[in-house]
């Protein structure tokens, strides 16, 4: 279907939802470190975590292509051109100022929800 119609992929990444937030959350909240409800050996539990990391992490290359499959079929190349060097650029100065006013500046400090120790605990880490 996708060489006759080539809006398929697009369409059907841009519907997997925010997969980079979910990787992200999985990975750093430590939940994705060990998963017990897993049957067998312990190991069991730390291979379906992992797995599901990198099913996330697949999921959300999906979506980058569909998204620059998007900006290639819509604008020109100079349009492209601009846009991502106006996102390079603005994704600097909000790194640069989120590093200087972020919580953990000055050492690694406890900021993101870490559901694995329960869904009360991680939810009072907003």
């Amino acid at each position: 279907m996708s060489s006759s119609h080539s809006w398929v992929l697009p369409i059907f990444v841009i519907g997997l939802g925010a997969s980079r937030w979910a990787q992200m959350l999985w990975s750093v909240s430590g939940i994705g470190n060990w998963v017990p409800r897993m049957p067998g050996v312990p190991i069991a539990g730390a291979l379906a975590g992992r797995s599901l990391w990198l099913w996330l992490g697949l999921l959300d290359a999906m979506q980058g292509v569909g998204f620059g499959m998007i900006l290639m079929q819509m604008l020109t190349r100079i349009h492209i051109a601009v846009c991502l060097v106006l996102a390079q650029v603005l994704g600097t100065v909000v790194t640069m100022v989120d590093k200087a006013t972020a919580t953990d500046a000055n050492g690694p400090g406890d900021v993101f929800p870490n559901f694995s120790a329960g869904v009360m605990v991680g939810l009072r880490k907003p």
